[in-house]
């Protein structure tokens, strides 16, 4: 028995006192009567009055059931869509092969890779550029060199949009359908009527490894994905989770997902 359910028979209850403390206030001088026409009487009273109180609780409870079941009924035909869309997403990132191209002092490998391990080399490949140019770092994190951080977001923005169309090259078909299943499914959860979306966006990027996260923070930053998919990457947080990648990819974060806390800091 529910919580709403009993509360309802507590308003009925009291409402079946009241009526009989009302009566029993006009006529408690009366001797009880041991007429069964008085007693009738009296209970045509309870049923009269009472009832009228009773059929309207019944009618009550009874949308309110009509609209419990109605609302269960959305979140069924909702995570029915939902979960076959994630499922969707699923196989498409399984099915992606692309190549990827790292070259670092010590080694020059250029493979094909399938599915998450795919994402992987993407990642490795994309914190290699930030994370071992000092060209890089002393462009982009020397404050020195502007007088407003306005500017500076900017020169960030121009880096970024050019390394990611390199890295793009060659990938569309791969990148562009992984991102698009993506971008609609998170769209899709948005865009519903039901209440606790964020419980959904965290079921997806909970499904996501911390290099497709990684790949999917600079595709929501480059011009693919900046003006529809990372409003939605930072209403949510669904970054959050995402682990450290070294300074430049923190100045990254805090500057173009304001709205995410990322979890291996500490709060201030």
């Amino acid at each position: 028995m529910t919580k709403q359910f009993k509360r309802y028979i507590y308003i009925a209850v009291f409402m079946l006192i009241i009526v009989v403390v009302i009566y029993l206030i006009n006529f408690y001088s009366y001797p009880i009567s041991k007429n069964t026409n008085n007693w009738g009487a009296f209970g045509a009273y309870l049923g009269g009055v009472a009832g009228a109180f009773l059929t309207l609780l019944t009618v009550v409870l009874l949308i309110k059931t009509l609209d419990s079941q109605n609302k269960y009924a959305v979140i069924n035909q909702f995570e029915s869509s939902f979960f076959e869309l994630l499922k969707l997403h699923k196989e498409i990132t399984d099915r992606i092969i692309g190549t990827v191209h790292i070259r670092t002092a010590s080694s020059d490998i250029k493979d094909t890779y399938k599915g998450l391990k795919f994402f992987e080399k993407l990642s490795e490949k994309i914190m290699l550029h930030y994370n071992n140019n000092s060209e890089i770092e002393e462009f982009l994190l020397d404050g020195s060199k502007y007088d407003q951080s306005l500017l500076n977001k900017e020169e960030m923005q121009k880096e970024i949009d050019k390394y990611y169309n390199e890295l793009y090259l060659g990938k569309e078909s791969e990148l562009g359908h992984y991102f698009r299943s993506l971008y609609h499914l998170v769209k899709f959860v948005d865009g519903s009527s039901i209440e606790n979306k964020k419980r959904y966006i965290d079921l997806i990027q909970a499904y996501l490894t911390d290099a497709e996260l990684h790949c999917t923070f600079y595709n929501g930053i480059a011009i693919y994905g900046r003006e529809r998919f990372k409003p939605l990457l930072d209403k949510y947080s669904f970054l959050e989770n995402i682990k450290p990648k070294g300074k430049i990819f923190e100045r990254h974060f805090e500057l173009f997902y304001p709205k995410t806390f990322i979890k291996y800091t500490k709060k201030p």
